[in-house]
């Protein structure tokens, strides 16, 4: 394998403490959490934790309708765990039914991983991000990435390296320039600790970092001894693929345990349930449940029985059929999309269809930057898009768009893209007849 041949053994195992932040290495466990247990043991009487009377908590019974018209009614067990403080790991059963669920669709190759339930993989990844890095230290991503996670680093005093990506995500090769060269390149840098990626249907480009690329990276990853954050919650938005390999998660290839992936029900469930997990070797999820305990105590109680009772319900058949309709829902609206754009937008744009997720990435042409383009004169003419300036590691001008196609509906997009047409006709005259001015 490519790992081995670098000197670094398969079987190695990460040793995560290195990468741990100081923030991290002062956390303690909080004394009240561990009377949890002792809490359970016959004949243990209680004075000793904050828990309030739950016979003062004025619901008592939860049921809620699915839109097949099934209506589930929560089992009363899982009520009373709902409603009273919980494990900051998340809720037992629910847990283990995110372990289930893991090991059937990633197949991990280590034995020693856990699962953390948490508020969000927004949360999740805000959360690693505290536990691995002190200010000055140093964060691979994509180039674009994700805007919020460019908030969230540079609020922690993180340098950010971008690396360029294509259709096919990362580029290996100048991955392994920048680290072969990396300090000529960036004299003052630490070497980089963590890779932060989106590897499926990533945010804003709309790639997918293809099988072949994510194994060089993950042996790119053991090479020059980094962790790798696998954002993806757009990893259940894969489009229905023409006779493709099915993708395999970095979390699936790690053997030393350096993968620390986020998985989120946002796109596929309910976005306002506010629940997401991570998973990954158990040192390094112990420190990001220590951390969760300090900032959010848990994560909300109703929301992960909701979840885990609609899961129970439907079984891993029925997960898997519910996937497979949002699948075909958003394969239909990037189908949909890509069609407006090919009417509208050819000759005057490029892009490439996306396999998954909810973007388009447009290349806007003979436009250096988009940025007043679509906050300004985009918005005049009733259509809304996001600059690709906003996404870059360091804020220089971008040729690009950012468009969803995940809610409007076909009418919508043909009427937007129409008017973008338009508009950009318009500035282009206008700007060709300037130019003819100008020779005068």
């Amino acid at each position: 394998s490519m790992a081995s041949s670098t000197g670094v053994s398969n079987d190695s195992t990460c040793d995560i403490k290195q990468f741990l932040s100081e923030v991290a290495h002062t956390r303690v466990p909080s004394p009240i959490r561990a009377l949890a247990p002792l809490m359970k043991l016959p004949g243990m009487i209680s004075l000793g934790g904050g828990m309030p009377s739950s016979s003062m908590f004025p619901i008592s019974d939860f049921s809620f309708k699915l839109t097949s018209g099934e209506v589930i009614n929560m089992e009363k067990s899982l009520l009373d765990q709902a409603l009273q403080y919980s494990d900051s790991y998340g809720i037992s059963e629910f847990l283990s039914t995110l372990k289930e669920m893991q090991q059937r669709i990633h197949q991990p190759q280590y034995n020693n991983w856990k699962v953390l339930v948490c508020t969000g993989s927004q949360f999740c990844i805000d959360n690693t991000f505290r536990v691995l890095l002190n200010k000055g230290d140093t964060v691979l991503t994509e180039n674009p990435t994700y805007s919020a996670a460019l908030s969230a680093l540079q609020h922690l005093g993180a340098k950010t390296v971008g690396i360029d990506i294509d259709h096919d995500g990362i580029n290996p090769s100048h991955l392994r320039d920048v680290l072969n060269n990396f300090s000529s390149k960036y004299p003052n840098y630490k070497k980089p600790k963590v890779l932060y990626t989106i590897p499926t249907g990533q945010n804003p480009s709309g790639c997918s970092t293809s099988n072949e690329r994510r194994k060089e990276i993950y042996a790119i990853a053991c090479e020059h001894n980094f962790i790798i954050l696998e954002d993806d919650p757009y990893w259940f938005l894969r489009m229905i693929p023409e006779n493709q390999k099915p993708l395999q998660s970095y979390f699936s290839l790690d053997t030393q345990g350096r993968v620390i992936r986020c998985d989120s029900f946002s796109k596929i469930l309910s976005a306002g349930l506010r629940l997401g997990w991570a998973t990954g070797p158990s040192l390094l999820i112990d420190h990001l449940q220590i951390e969760q305990q300090c900032t959010l105590l848990h994560p909300s109680g109703i929301s992960q029985t909701m979840v885990l009772s609609i899961l129970k319900k439907w079984g891993s058949k029925g997960f898997d059929d519910h996937i497979s309709r949002v699948q075909q829902f958003y394969t239909k609206q990037r189908d949909m999309f890509h069609l407006a754009a090919t009417k509208h937008l050819t000759g005057l744009c490029e892009w490439h269809p996306p396999n998954a997720g909810m973007f388009f990435w447009i290349k806007v042409k003979n436009t250096s930057d988009t940025s007043t383009l679509i906050q300004k004169e985009a918005v005049k003419v009733g259509v809304l898009m996001l600059p690709g300036r906003i996404f870059l590691t360091k804020d220089e001008p971008s040729s690009y768009v950012r468009a969803a196609f995940s809610t409007a509906t076909p009418e919508e997009m043909d009427k937007a893209l129409s008017r973008f047409a338009q508009l950009l006709k318009t500035k282009s005259e206008s700007n060709n007849q300037s130019t003819m001015l100008s020779r005068y």
